[in-house]
């Protein structure tokens, strides 16, 4: 199971960004979403697609789109996600 912790090592960007980003609070940085899809072999125009489809629906800046790609194609598709950030935020902790 990929934790935020591993997520954001891998990507460059601190288990916080990680959280944020699947859970639709944030949009990644160009260049973070080209460090994404280089390190996990995804395809950027679609994701750009989906982030496009995230700002033309939502006023409010969500990227619940772009969260469920990450979801789909990065994290094992049956992982609880809050489960995962509970586990990177202790592991953290201590």
């Amino acid at each position: 199971m990929l934790s935020l912790h591993d997520f954001g090592e891998a990507v460059g960007c601190d288990y916080t960004t990680a959280s944020r980003l699947l859970s639709g609070e944030r949009s990644p940085s160009t260049r973070l979403l080209a460090r994404i899809c280089r390190v996990y072999k995804l395809d950027e125009g679609e994701a750009l697609r989906v982030l496009a489809q995230d700002q033309e629906s939502s006023g409010s800046g969500r990227t619940v789109r772009f969260a469920a790609f990450l979801k789909q194609r990065v994290f094992d598709p049956g992982d609880d996600v809050t489960t995962v950030t509970e586990e990177a935020h202790l592991s953290d902790s201590q």
